[in-house]
């Protein structure tokens, strides 16, 4: 299969682009991971046509999200940004993710947003490369569209919370979440939705390191939790974690779960 010509020539590379980008939003209401399947790599575009000006060469492999369709060829994000990046023909590219609104219906509470997540399989990508939908998790926070290899347990939350239209932490920092400007500690009466966060401390060649893990409580046990998370096994998945006590050569302590809510922004 080619990459055919379409789209008339009489349009400038530029002007196309700013135009799919602008109304980019309007052609397609569940945006999706797409995954780049050419052996020799598929040439990303200025415009929906072999006409135009290649960008670059994406490798085999390579993770975009679909922004919007013309005919064969499909404008996406190749960076994690939300912005529009070029064109690629549609026929080299395999659908790994997708079903989701974006943005959220209003009223969708940040926990429903996590699941929907959850069950079109975001994981990191082996390698150099990145999902854009971890880095578009990462723009929620002030580190900005990072790498998928940054730790994204706390903007995988902000993602979710945002989404739903209230105030995240604006942090990567997973214990940001224990604090009483993001909610009302409900530890002791704690229901799905709410937020936990933990401490956890490891050591590196003797080294004491610390740091922590945040997500959505599903479930509790009297010594455990059950956490809906982003960057748990690599993934958004779901992982029992101690209340207090040792899991994967790491020690965890729950510090308290939040409940996030008020006025949307």
């Amino acid at each position: 299969m080619t990459e055919n010509k379409i789209g008339p020539p009489a349009i400038s590379a530029n002007s196309a682009l700013a135009k799919a980008a602008s109304f980019a939003r309007f052609w397609t209401k569940v945006p999706a991971i797409h995954a780049v399947r050419a052996r020799r790599g598929l040439n990303l575009r200025r415009g929906p046509g072999t006409e135009f000006e290649v960008i670059e060469t994406l490798p085999e492999g390579t993770l975009v999200q679909a922004l919007g369709r013309s005919g064969e060829w499909v404008l996406v994000d190749c960076r994690g940004d939300g912005r529009a990046d070029g064109y690629l023909f549609g026929g080299y590219l395999q659908p790994i993710a997708g079903g989701i609104e974006d943005p959220a219906a209003p009223g969708t509470p940040p926990y429903e947003i996590g699941l929907a997540e959850m069950r079109v399989g975001v994981a990191e990508v082996p390698g150099s490369g990145s999902n854009p939908r971890i880095v578009a998790y990462h723009a929620t926070t002030s580190i900005g569209p990072a790498e998928d290899g940054v730790a994204w347990c706390s903007s995988f939350v902000n993602f979710c919370v945002t989404r739903a239209g209230l105030h995240g932490t604006n942090s990567a920092w997973a214990m940001s979440w224990d604090s009483d400007e993001i909610g009302a500690d409900v530890t002791r009466s704690a229901r799905p939705g709410d937020i936990a966060v933990f401490r956890r401390k490891w050591a590196v060649d003797g080294v004491r390191k610390t740091g922590g893990h945040v997500g959505f409580l599903v479930s509790e046990a009297e010594e455990s939790l059950e956490v809906l998370g982003g960057n748990q096994g690599n993934r958004v998945g779901i992982r029992r974690y101690p209340r207090k006590g040792d899991l994967g050569g790491q020690h965890y302590e729950l510090l308290s779960i939040r409940r996030v809510g008020g006025t949307p922004v």
